[in-house]
């Protein structure tokens, strides 16, 4: 392990709240054996996936281990199965490859029941249907440890921090301390002539900072952004909000929350390598090592009168990270494991049938003014094709098995 560089801390009264920390993101890899059964029933699970499938490359619900997965209809990429549910997506390739196996926890399963218990129920249900396979070492013996590896992991803590938000600008790429071969940029959202938002980054000024990065994805990424907005315009996981009230945030108008900031340590399979990561084992003895060297090493600073920008004090939010490295996480129990809310689903339905409503009423009368009967004529012409539509079964079943796990409880 590299050591980290000493430093200071920032004085400064600084409004910000520490509300979470935990693996947000594992994905590991293994060498296996794929008992002949297991595979064979897999592959007619596909076969009947595929059957069903009219170009949507909807998965369809099977088995493994014990456990309800979903399976895709076709692979891809040197992939022959792909079977996701709430909690892991399993990648398997055919046996020739060495690390023939992949696993990708969610992060809700991770959030809720720590990485220790969910590779545990993992590995539980995998380990049914495959076993081990040993691999040469440096002796070019036949040994059957190293026959996992993990691949990435992402690490996050969130803060609340109104004066966060204030103070997010560009001139804070000046402020990283990182080695010089690592370039800082901030990413943000700037309004286009129509009103409408657009992603994007640059090393210069706008008006609504989204977050700041530092590193590169596939050896070490660190980077702060606003979860909060995060949630309400992408992700939705609006889950994490139980998780964010337990640490005493109160909801804002609506049930949302605003001013949440995630510092995210994303480690690459390259950068693992080199500090001797193999294992999930060997990454979560030395967490608090890895995730102090990470923020350490690329660290957001307060100016200083000191010339020297290497000793400037660490920002305080940064500061909190790193008091918080070492630190467990309490598990919160989540009521009904789903990644997304049904009425998120159902509100942006909603709102796609009001889009595509407008859109009807002006090709139907040429540009004139919304028109009552012409919205009627609409939702006739939906319900009387839906009622005369010989496939309306299949498309049931399919629409079905996507929303499976948004309204079933697990």
């Amino acid at each position: 392990m590299r050591t980290a560089p000493k430093i200071k801390g920032s004085r400064r009264f600084y409004d910000c709240t520490f509300l979470a920390g935990g693996y947000d993101t594992l994905e590991e890899s293994a060498s296996v054996y794929i008992f002949k059964e297991t595979w064979d029933r897999l592959e007619a699970a596909k076969q009947h996936a595929k059957e069903r499938n009219n170009g949507s490359n909807q998965a369809y619900t099977t088995t493994l281990g014990g456990m309800e997965f979903q399976i895709k209809p076709h692979g891809g990429a040197g992939v022959a199965f792909i079977l996701i549910n709430p909690y892991f997506t399993i990648s398997i390739r055919p046996a020739e490859i060495d690390f023939n196996l992949s696993v990708t926890y969610r992060s809700r399963t991770l959030w809720e029941y720590g990485a220790k218990n969910a590779r545990a129920k993992a590995w539980g249900i995998l380990l049914k249907e495959m076993k081990p396979r040993p691999r040469e070492n440096e002796n070019e013996d036949a040994d059957i440890c190293g026959w996992r590896r993990v691949s990435v992991v992402h690490y996050a803590f969130d803060f609340h921090s109104p004066e966060f938000t204030g103070e997010i600008g560009a001139e804070m790429t000046e402020r990283i301390i990182c080695h010089s071969s690592i370039k800082p940029r901030w990413d943000f959202k700037v309004k286009t002539e129509r009103g409408e938002e657009e992603e994007g980054y640059i090393m210069g000024t706008s008006t609504r900072i989204q977050t700041l990065t530092v590193g590169k994805k596939n050896e070490l990424e660190v980077q702060i952004y606003k979860k909060s907005d995060e949630i309400t315009e992408k992700s939705q996981k609006t889950w994490m909000y139980k998780i964010w009230e337990r640490a005493g945030l109160e909801p804002g108008p609506e049930g949302k929350h605003h001013d949440v900031w995630r510092i995210e340590l994303r480690f690459g399979r390259d950068y693992l390598h080199e500090r001797g990561i193999d294992e999930f084992e060997d990454f979560e003895g030395k967490r608090e090592a890895l995730l102090s060297e990470a923020l350490k090493n690329r660290r957001l600073t307060d100016r200083s009168t000191d010339s020297n920008r290497r000793r400037w004090p660490v920002h305080p939010i940064w500061m909190q990270a790193i008091e918080m490295a070492g630190n467990a996480i309490e598990l919160v129990p989540l009521d009904g494991h789903r990644e997304l809310s049904a009425e998120v689903i159902k509100e942006k339905i909603v709102q796609d049938v009001k889009a595509a409503l407008r859109r009807y009423n002006v090709l139907e009368t040429g540009g004139g003014d919304y028109d009552w009967a012409t919205a009627q004529n609409f939702f006739s012409k939906i319900l009387l094709e839906i009622e005369e539509d010989e496939n309306h079964h299949e498309k049931m079943e399919e629409y079905c098995e996507r929303y499976k796990y948004v309204y079933a409880p697990m």
